[in-house]
C-alpha cells in the first residue's frame, strides 16, 4: 500500500534529526584530523566527505532491510518496482542521489504533492517505490 503525504513528511523530519547525529559523530574524526576549524579551504571536502557517509548509510540501509532508522518507526519501505524486493545498491544510490538533489531544490516536494499518488520524484527515476507496510501481530506473552 503507498504511504500518504504526512506519513512521508513525519518520516522525512525524523530522517533529518538522524542524519544531522550522523553528521556530527562521522564529523568529528575529519574534523579532528585534519584541524579543520583552521582551515576553511577543506569546507568542500568535509562536504563530500558527510556526502558519501550518508550516501553509505542510505544505500546499505536500503539495500539490505529496505528501511532505515525513521522508517522503520514510521513503518515505511523503500522496494523496486518490479521486484518488490529491496533495492540493489545501484537503485540504492541513485534513489540517494537524486533525493539529494531534488528534495534540497524542492522539486520533490512539490512533486509529492502533485502526483496523483503521491509519490517522490526520486523513487519515480531510481525505479523504487515507497510503500507503508502493515505491523505484525504479536501474539501476548503468556504470563
Amino acid at each position: 500500500m503507498p504511504a500518504n503525504i504526512s506519513t512521508r513528511l513525519i518520516c522525512l523530519v525524523y530522517e533529518t534529526l538522524i542524519v544531522l547525529g550522523l553528521g556530527v559523530l562521522s564529523g568529528l574524526p575529519f574534523v579532528y584530523l585534519t584541524d579543520y576549524p583552521h582551515h576553511p579551504e577543506l569546507r568542500s571536502w568535509y562536504r563530500g566527505y558527510l556526502f558519501i557517509i550518508y550516501a553509505i548509510y542510505f544505500a546499505y540501509q536500503w539495500h539490505h532491510t529496505g528501511q532505515t532508522v525513521a522508517m522503520k518507526t514510521w513503518r515505511l519501505k523503500i522496494i523496486d518496482r518490479q521486484t518488490h524486493s529491496p533495492p540493489t545498491y545501484l537503485q540504492a544510490l541513485r534513489r540517494y542521489v537524486l533525493a539529494t538533489c531534488l528534495l534540497f531544490s524542492g522539486i520533490s516536494l512539490i512533486w509529492l504533492v502533485i502526483d496523483r499518488q503521491h509519490r517522490w520524484l526520486h523513487d519515480i527515476l531510481s525505479g523504487t517505490e515507497t510503500v507503508r507496510i502493515q505491523p505484525t501481530n504479536v501474539a501476548p506473552a503468556n504470563d
